[in-house]
């Protein structure tokens, strides 16, 4: 008996869907209900916009290539029972917190199960999307988490995995403090630190690209067992990361002294821009982690 081929299952996100609904400045409201803007983000998540300004509210989704297709035979209901564990919390939300904070702003969820398709929906104020995004992107960080195998091939640890995983997002999270303090102190760079802060956020943003670079070439690493030309040419690019953040420590201290060289001019503002560049460094530190870590890697 030769039983049909299934789809291997997949819970990476394939589509973001995100409907921007707001009012318009005057005139009768045109709906443009389907008039998308698509574009693919360089993780590979596909991310749809489509606009309809008749009301100032958002719907965010984010769909999931799996559905009931990807079942085996004898074990229907999974999906939609999987559907159900993502609501059960994660390492930051508890059970149902989630659920709550949407609530608590207004807004609804839910989720829906279909053949070959999985879908998270929240409805909130258009000034409430970022609090519904950053939630979404947690449960979907927990469930990579959840389910990474214990080892991966040969000297990898999932301990090792989760805690790059966690110096990518400290990365991601530091960039967005530093938006948010800049924008409510409504920060601009004074013309005396000018150019050395914008050469120090510069080969910051450098070396964070390169730990990007560092960590795409771990796939290499496994498909070659941590052997051959592929580990020197990535303990290469680690020991360029390194450099990149030993400059990092250095323009940061010329920003630093030069801060301090027009103290009394800025004030109390002082000690909000001392912050914003220990910020700015910590990106950096974060990003030589993510090496250091993968160094390890290719040492076993």
């Amino acid at each position: 008996m030769v039983r049909p081929q299934r789809r291997a299952p997949s819970w990476r996100p394939f589509l973001l869907f995100v409907f921007l609904l707001f009012l318009t400045s005057g005139g009768p409201a045109v709906a443009k209900v389907f008039d998308p803007e698509v574009f693919t983000l360089d993780n590979g998540l596909q991310v749809v916009v489509v606009t309809n300004r008749r009301a100032p509210i958002v719907t965010h989704m984010v769909w999931y290539k799996v559905g009931a297709a990807d079942e085996a035979p004898g074990e229907s209901g999974l999906a939609h029972f999987l559907e159900h564990l993502m609501f059960k919390g994660t390492e930051t939300l508890g059970p149902g917190e989630f659920s709550r904070i949407v609530a608590e702003n207004g807004g609804r969820e839910n989720a829906f199960t279909s053949w070959d398709y999985t879908g998270y929906f929240q409805s909130v104020a258009s000034d409430r999307l970022e609090i519904v995004m950053e939630h979404e992107a947690d449960r979907i960080k927990n469930e990579i988490r959840s389910n990474l195998p214990k080892r991966m091939f040969l000297a990898v640890e999932r301990r090792d995995m989760l805690e790059i995983l966690d110096y990518q997002d400290s990365i991601a999270d530091v960039a967005q403090d530093i938006a948010e303090l800049a924008d409510m102190r409504g920060m601009v760079v004074p013309e005396e630190l000018a150019s050395a802060f914008i050469d120090f956020v510069r080969r910051v943003v450098s070396a964070c690209e390169q730990a990007e670079r560092v960590i795409n070439a771990l796939e290499h690493l496994v498909e070659t067992g941590f052997r051959g030309r592929e580990v020197a040419r990535v303990e290469a690019m680690i020991e360029e990361l390194s450099r990149m953040e030993t400059d990092t420590d250095e323009l940061g201290e010329r920003v630093q002294r030069l801060l301090f060289d027009i103290e009394d001019d800025l004030g109390i503002s002082t000690i909000f821009w001392y912050k914003l560049i220990y910020y700015v460094g910590c990106m950096a530190d974060y990003a030589e982690r993510v090496g250091n870590r993968l160094r390890l890697f290719t040492a076993n």
